[in-house]
């Protein structure tokens, strides 16, 4: 599949007298940070970085605050694909459609797709075309593999469903963790939270869901995991359901604040 962004008549932006910021970048969990903690709102709000979760996504539309997420890579110079504004309601959790400008001409395809996801792939002008010091980036069409996962719908646009790498296999399934996070972070007691997998006998990787409290949350571990389970079971299937909670008093993260999961699986790695 290959899209390129329809034409879109000009928008004009909505300023509320509460604004304090016309625009505001950060990871996922900073937007739940946000909607649950601030007090005044921003006029727009753009996202990089995995994509901020529906439920997250619409509690900013009933404050009237658009939230467009991008999407883009360091090798893509950043960001390739864009929400515009006008649909930020109609495509929520959506990055939009490849960006465009005057002379310049982003392409995106998915490939290698099972139930309708797969790798999204770039092609335009400004993307890198090797690593040092003699890599190629694209394959024989000009395209940049990223390996992260995404589906596209039928009117073009895209929505991102995670890394390759952070793709876990249960049972024979694909799971997604963004998937699961974006619901958890919805959750006022959950300040942050990473899905990870590790070596199963029985299902070969089990999910495994880690997890931050929020500064206040006085609920009862016990209480706060019925909270959580009742939560997912009624947005995801059965064998997405987390088959162990680990409570952390933070994430490793790096300094950009991108939760390093190779080093949180190994710490998990052995501890029943």
């Amino acid at each position: 599949m290959s899209t390129t962004l329809p034409q879109l008549p000009a928008q004009q932006a909505q300023v509320r007298a509460t604004a304090t910021a016309l625009r505001f970048e950060g990871q996922h969990t900073s937007y739940a940070a946000l909607h649950q903690q601030a007090g005044h709102m921003a006029a727009m709000l753009a996202e990089q970085g995995v994509g901020v979760g529906e439920r997250v996504v619409r509690a900013f539309h009933a404050r009237g605050v658009p939230v467009c997420n991008v999407y883009g890579n360091t090798e893509t110079g950043p960001f390739s694909i864009a929400l515009p504004p006008a649909h930020a309601v109609s495509h929520a959790a959506s990055c939009g459609w490849p960006a465009r400008s005057p002379g310049v001409q982003v392409k995106a395809k998915v490939v290698n797709t099972q139930a309708g996801v797969g790798e999204i792939c770039i092609r335009a002008p400004n993307v890198a075309t090797r690593y040092w010091p003699d890599q190629p980036l694209r394959d024989a069409e000009g395209f940049f593999h990223t390996s992260d996962l995404a589906s596209g719908a039928p009117d073009g646009s895209y929505t991102v469903a995670g890394r390759v790498k952070d793709m876990l296999i249960s049972g024979s399934e694909n799971i997604y963790p963004a998937e699961i996070e974006n619901l958890l972070l919805s959750h006022p007691a959950v300040a942050d939270c990473a899905v990870v997998g590790l070596p199963d006998a029985q299902w070969g990787e089990a999910v495994v869901a880690c997890a931050v409290r929020a500064a206040g949350s006085s609920l009862a571990t016990e209480a706060l995991h019925a909270k959580l389970q009742e939560l997912l079971g009624t947005q995801l299937a059965h064998y997405k359901q987390p088959r162990r909670w680990v409570w952390l008093p933070e994430l490793p993260k790096t300094a950009l604040g991108k939760v390093q999961k190779d080093k949180l699986r190994a710490g998990l790695v052995g501890k029943g």
